[in-house]
């Protein structure tokens, strides 16, 4: 009913940004193809719009188009330089197709930006541990359960270091 109440407001008005964004958005957490076509018309309205960029690098890095992601994620970040997600996942498709340099200069940002995140911590740690370098990792992980004690996943990374 939502996507109908908000395809009636884009009749309406094609120029209304939010109810492109808020279909586009509604598609891509559906994973349908639809959604490419929304936000295009979110971005044609509001070309600096960062957060239709965003959404868009998401649905398209769920859906394995890392390239375009990272183009897209790159535009957020020159649209909107303190988005620290942006960071993150770029940092996180780098780690994905093996430049573990980048990932961890991208986290670094974004843990900069964002000191309460604590998975950009784990993912730093996840690095420093495959590159063996445990004292690292080992305070990542620490950092991680500071900010999130009862988090499983990041208890089980400093017992694997430990």
């Amino acid at each position: 009913r939502a996507i109908y109440h908000f395809q009636t407001a884009i009749e309406n008005d094609p120029a209304d940004y939010e109810s492109n964004l808020y279909i586009a958005n509604m598609y891509a957490g559906k994973r349908k193809e639809i959604a490419f076509e929304y936000f295009k018309a979110a971005i044609k309205i509001k070309p600096k719009g960062a957060d239709a960029y965003f959404g868009r690098a998401v649905f398209e890095q769920q859906n394995k188009l890392y390239k375009a992601a990272l183009l897209d994620y790159r535009r957020v970040i020159d649209l909107d330089p303190e988005n620290y997600l942006a960071y993150y996942n770029v940092g996180y498709l780098n780690y994905e197709n093996g430049f573990m340099d980048e990932a961890l200069r991208n986290w670094g940002i974004c843990a900069q930006m964002n000191p309460g995140f604590s998975k950009v911590f784990y993912m730093r740690g996840l690095v420093y541990e495959e590159q063996k370098k445990l004292k690292d990792a080992l305070l990542q992980y620490s950092v991680a359960l500071e900010i999130e004690p009862e988090n499983e996943l990041y208890l089980s990374g400093l017992k694997r270091v430990k």
